[in-house]
């Protein structure tokens, strides 16, 4: 880390290092007041903030999509069923099932920045901060999530700034600290005095780049503006514009079925983390079916981060189905219980 001339030492974190949701904030009452704000209708959200130019300017910045009610709600089914466990906070940004979403945020926010004649990323900044702040140690959200929820931490807002700023194709960085974490973007110091001008900045030197800290809890921070009484650095984590490696590897959701159904039941299983569901075993339009009342193992090859769901049903014909258990026929019910993340396991008895 720099400060002008003084030096600190950043240490890179695995992609496979623990994360901790931290939960300190740097806003103030005066600034909570200005938070942004989101109106939600059946076909469509509109997004409001606060937005200072350089030169001091504040401006109100809207913008609008066609995510309605109904896909909120579906989305927010789909992330309380996925694991929210301590794995690496690129995870969180990676392996999020909306993350066609964030690219979609990603142009709406250069969009808005070409229209209201501010800078693309400052604007992402200051939207990102302008979601309300609620301090939830023990959950960490996928950068969509915090969108869907519009509020979170330190860590939430950081994950989705820093999704946002590897869909509009800069460089970035995680940067943690013992209690916090920020994010830090690699940009040139020209581009800094222009954004930050007349203030003290702070950068980290990383694989050859400057990273400008990017503060996300409270309003108004600038782009390598360092809140008061903020921490040193603990350790940096990369965003690459790829997925790492381990974001392709496989695994094996194991599911043990047992049905007390007097009748044949139908078993299928879909991969949520796409709506419509992404994949199906066996395959699309076939079944597996159970005629007695004994144990089947279903192993099924996945990818990991994926969510797979069962289904169940006593008819093949989805339209005349009568009794069906998990996520029904054709997966189109989202449950929490009958989800699991791949390499887990789940284990059932089908009850009439």
């Amino acid at each position: 880390m720099k400060t002008a001339r003084v030096v600190a030492l950043a240490i890179l974190c695995t992609f496979l290092g623990a994360s901790v949701a931290f939960g300190a904030y740097f806003g103030s009452p005066e600034t909570d007041s200005e938070t942004g704000k989101v109106q939600r209708t059946d076909t469509g959200a509109t997004y409001t903030w606060l937005h200072r130019k350089p030169s001091g300017e504040r401006i109100t910045v809207t913008v609008s999509t066609n995510e309605g009610r109904s896909f909120f709600q579906q989305a927010q089914r789909i992330y309380k069923a996925k694991s929210h466990r301590g794995v690496g906070y690129q995870v969180y940004i990676y392996y999020d099932p909306y993350k066609k979403n964030i690219d979609s945020w990603a142009r709406i926010l250069k969009q808005a920045a070409s229209r209201y004649g501010v800078d693309d990323f400052a604007l992402a900044l200051s939207f990102v901060q302008s979601i309300p702040y609620q301090d939830v140690r023990k959950y960490q959200r996928y950068a969509f999530e915090t969108l869907i929820d519009w509020t979170g931490d330190c860590s939430d807002t950081s994950v989705l700034l820093a999704s946002i700023i590897h869909s509009m194709g800069y460089g970035a960085v995680l940067v943690g600290y013992p209690t916090h974490l920020a994010v830090g973007i690699k940009c040139s110091p020209e581009y800094v005095s222009r954004m930050t001008p007349g203030k003290t900045v702070t950068y980290f030197d990383h694989k050859g780049g400057k990273y400008y800290l990017c503060e996300t809890t409270g309003m108004w921070f600038q782009i390598g503006e360092k809140p008061p009484n903020h921490p040193d650095v603990a350790e940096i984590t990369s965003v690459p514009r790829s997925a790492p490696p381990y974001a392709a590897q496989s695994g094996t959701a194991t599911f043990n079925i047992r049905s007390r159904y007097a009748y044949k039941v139908f078993v299928e299983f879909c991969s949520a983390n796409q709506s419509p569901y992404s994949y199906h075993w066996p395959e699309h339009d076939k079944l597996w079916v159970i005629a007695d009342n004994e144990w089947h193992e279903y192993r099924l090859d996945c990818t990991m981060g994926d969510l797979i769901c069962f289904g169940a049903r006593n008819s093949s014909d989805a339209s005349r189905v009568t009794s069906s258990w998990g996520s029904g026929a054709g997966c189109k019910k989202l449950c929490q219980k009958c989800c699991i993340p791949c390499g887990g396991s789940y284990r059932t008895n089908l009850t009439p």
